[in-house]
């Protein structure tokens, strides 16, 4: 009789983090969690495995509290070697998972492709949960990275009047107020998301700044110089992009009336290099049909990876899914 899943102790994730990088980049959303514990702190989502040691599957899953009370889906995300495992097992482990209330609606996270369409086989064939679920169309994305050796020397130069500098968290209800998806968290867990892991933002300089490029390889040392503490750039950001909690590259932005000058590109580029010197692997999420996005990361030198899905299973009548990836 299958033990089914318990939570990760904290000492066993340097190990579970070697096991996943063997599977990169298909395991990169729970790869990308396990890192975040190790890193950064970042306990938003809670880690699953089987009692059975040898397992490959992973399961993780978002904290209530770090989400919003108007958001009321089961948001999970896995990863499993399809050659180690067999479906009848990971069938018996979603359906015993003790997160997962079967009954209710729930999203399947930034997932492999390959492992989505399994998990919809298990479902329609009712080896997986109870109640009346039914898996919605799944929303096509790619995984997009860039290497050390894509990334230029400098970022382009900005046009008089903008600098480049760390995100400062005394805006993030400005960031927030333009994220698409601010209704799946609350200001308060995206402030310390801000505080936590980094970012970069394009601010005005109100007619005191160069118009010089931002040094690369200088931008972990001027986040850590205190370019975000109080005193700096105390006009908004006109553009940003900061680390996710799953270790994506998250939320890139730029106001209207400040588009086509490459600072949106700038801040990710940034942000890009602050992560390859951490040693991090650079990653983000993009949807198939988000066609300038697309284009905005192969001109910054982003590779397109493997297919990626975001995934709801909702009741029959459920008009609350979603269209696009968070």
């Amino acid at each position: 009789m299958m033990e089914g899943l318990r939570e990760v102790n904290p000492e066993e994730l340097p190990q579970l983090l070697k096991c996943l990088a063997k599977y990169l980049p298909h395991s990169v959303t729970v790869h990308g969690v396990v890192n975040m514990h190790l890193r950064y702190q970042m306990t938003e989502h809670r880690i699953f495995t089987p009692s059975q040691s040898s397992s490959t599957f992973v399961l993780t899953t978002m904290n209530a509290e770090s989400t919003s009370k108007d958001d009321k889906k089961q948001s999970v995300s896995l990863f499993w070697d399809t050659e180690k495992e067999e479906e009848e097992t990971v069938a018996e482990l979603l359906s015993s998972a003790p997160v997962i209330d079967w009954t209710q609606p729930v999203f399947f996270f930034a997932c492999a492709q390959h492992l989505l369409s399994k998990v919809e086989e298990m479902k329609r064939s009712g080896r997986v949960g109870v109640g009346r679920l039914m898996p919605r169309p799944m929303i096509p994305s790619h995984l997009f990275t860039i290497t050390r050796d894509k990334l230029p020397a400098h970022t382009p130069r900005l046009p008089e009047g903008f600098r480049l500098g760390p995100i400062n968290t005394r805006h993030a209800q400005h960031l927030c107020s333009h994220w698409e998806y601010r209704r799946l968290s609350t200001l308060e867990n995206y402030t310390r998301v801000l505080a936590t892991l980094p970012g970069y933002a394009v601010y005005p300089t109100q007619g005191e700044g160069e118009a010089a490029g931002y040094s690369l390889s200088g931008a972990e040392t001027e986040r850590d110089s205190g370019a975000s503490g109080e005193g700096e750039c105390e006009a908004p950001p006109v553009a940003w992009a900061h680390l996710s909690q799953v270790n994506t590259i998250s939320n890139v932005f730029t106001l209207e009336g400040y588009r086509r000058l490459g600072l949106g590109g700038a801040a990710t580029l940034a942000l890009a290099a602050h992560l390859l010197q951490e040693e991090h692997r650079v990653s983000s999420y993009v949807n198939d049909y988000n066609y300038a996005s697309i284009k905005f990361h192969e001109h910054l030198g982003f590779t397109k990876e493997c297919p990626l899905g975001w995934q709801m299973f909702s009741p029959r009548d459920d008009a609350s899914c979603p269209t696009s990836t968070p």
